[in-house]
């Protein structure tokens, strides 16, 4: 939530002071830059392999479990 408010508010500095020099096409000028520069970190961030975040995968049960489970004791 912190990254949200600080992102807005960097966003809404360089709107102010972008509009009194070139106006509306300025600010939406550099909102353009701003997105295709979070696009490109994205994708480069994707292509190093990053792990996504989340609990890791559950191992898959042995064979001896499995066959026990269906009632045939080990194997």
């Amino acid at each position: 939530m912190s990254a949200y408010f600080l992102g807005g508010s960097a966003g809404g500095a360089v709107a102010v002071t972008l509009y009194p020099l070139w106006g509306w096409g300025g600010v939406c000028a550099a909102g353009a830059v701003m997105a295709l520069a979070g696009l490109a970190l994205w994708t480069t961030d994707r292509r190093a392999g990053s792990a996504p975040a989340g609990p890791a995968p559950l191992p898959a049960p042995a064979a001896d479990a499995l066959a026990a489970e269906a009632g045939r004791g080990t194997p």
